[in-house]
């Protein structure tokens, strides 16, 4: 770790080469704050009802980092940033900012959210779900070392985000036009195999959403930037704003803060300070599904008076038909109910997922069919270009025939003529 020769400055090992050196807590401040925080967290989390596990969670010392490569994000209190530890893996470290070490009430309340991350993230087990590898080896207790980034979180390190996902998508999609003037039927193919990879996304993020709300937790923050993947494998991360709900009761609508998330992808109730549960997280992922069909991002410009207006009152939703992309009808129907204004007449997402299911069935089917015509075309064309090789060579043996045919018979004619002359010119002599 970068230290300097003052032992009370510190260089963030985390942050960019360039950000200016800051003041580490004095000792007996960083431990009046670490106990503070301490507090709050064993307050949290004794009304938890989950059950974590350290299973295969490694405790990282600071020297085992050996580089950090680059920062990947940064958040409203936290910052991401891939690094390699000394036994040679990469991962993506999670810690607070430099800035709240000026605001230190800012400070004590990320770093509870922090580690009440790392206690939600250490009791899912799901697919879909980033996983946590490690965190800082004293736990709660390093925060005592006074640096903003005393403790951390080693996550897993994503390939790439939904939102970079949809943006190369809709690269491909300009760039395609040509292609597919040029061959239609396999630009059609494509375009069918892209829509079920779709489906299949939005399948795997209304699974681990439904997981953790099965278990009393609400996301509150569902969108592009928080949604990655492993390979092709979806990857719902940064639970920040996640809470549990006061029951495990996903029916049921409670007073919790209002106006979390992002206002997109926001559901009304949550924009207008009402009462809401996990049904808002459906609402959310009807939004990004939008999003993943279409590849326009919903209410794109709009100001926050008119989503207000429009969104939370009048209850407007993004346009179906006359989008980028238009979506199926069969889909249309189903984010309708998602995005529902009455949060009680939203599907439940294991209710979205069986539909998903038949969907992508549906769409398995149509893309095999497809596959087995253009096969079937594939195979009339070679038939076709072999019909006409034979045809061409026939034509060709043909014209050599013919031509050696007419050869015989000009070099017959000629033979014959000379046989005659000579017969004659003899029979002259003789007379003679």
């Amino acid at each position: 770790m970068a230290l300097l020769q003052n032992p009370l400055i510190h260089c963030d090992p985390f942050g960019e080469p360039s950000e200016p050196c800051i003041q580490q807590w004095p000792a007996h401040l960083a431990k009046d704050v670490a106990d503070i925080i301490h507090r709050d967290v064993v307050d949290t989390l004794s009304q938890s009802r989950l059950t974590p596990t350290t299973d295969g969670i490694q405790l990282v010392q600071r020297q085992d980092i050996a580089r950090v490569e680059r920062v990947l994000g940064s958040g409203a209190f936290s910052q991401v940033s891939s690094v390699i530890t000394r036994d040679g893996r990469r991962y993506a470290c999670k810690h607070l900012q430099q800035r709240l070490m000026d605001q230190p009430n800012d400070f004590r309340t990320a770093a509870v959210e922090l580690v009440y991350e790392a206690h939600m993230l250490s009791s899912f087990d799901h697919p879909n779900i980033l996983k946590i590898r490690g965190w800082a080896h004293n736990g709660v207790a390093s925060f005592a070392e006074g640096w903003n980034d005393s403790f951390f979180l080693m996550l897993d390190v994503l390939d790439e985000t939904l939102d970079m996902r949809i943006e190369r998508w809709y690269r491909e999609q300009q760039d395609g036009m040509w292609a597919m003037m040029a061959s239609p039927s396999s630009a059609a193919q494509q375009m069918e195999a892209r829509h079920l990879e779709k489906l299949r996304i939005m399948n795997e993020l209304a699974s681990a959403l439904d997981y953790i709300h099965q278990r009393g937790v609400i996301f509150r923050d569902a969108k592009p930037q928080n949604i990655g993947f492993l390979g092709d494998r979806v990857q719902l991360f940064d639970f920040g704003l996640s809470r549990e709900l006061p029951l495990l009761d996903t029916s049921a609508q409670f007073e919790m803060s209002g106006k979390v998330g992002t206002l997109r992808y926001m559901a009304p109730e949550v924009a207008t300070n009402k009462p809401y549960g996990v049904s808002a997280d459906v609402y959310s992922w009807a939004m990004v599904s939008y999003e993943i069909l279409s590849l326009v991002k919903p209410f794109d410009g709009w100001t926050r008076e008119m989503h207000a207006s429009f969104v939370c009152l009048q209850g407007q939703r993004p346009d179906m038909v006359h989008c980028n992309q238009p979506i199926p009808v069969e889909v249309q129907v189903l984010l309708e109910h998602s995005w529902n204004t009455t949060p009680s007449m939203r599907p439940q997402l294991s209710q979205i997922m069986n539909q998903l299911d038949y969907l992508m069935a549906c769409q398995v089917q149509k893309v095999q069919d497809q596959q087995i015509q253009m096969n079937i075309a594939r195979q009339l064309e070679s038939e076709i270009q072999l019909q006409q090789a034979l045809f061409q060579i026939d034509l060709e043996s043909y014209i050599v025939q013919a031509a050696a045919t007419k050869r015989f018979r000009n070099n017959s004619v000629e033979s014959f003529e000379t046989i005659d002359t000579r017969s004659m010119s003899t029979d002259s002599e003789d007379y003679f």
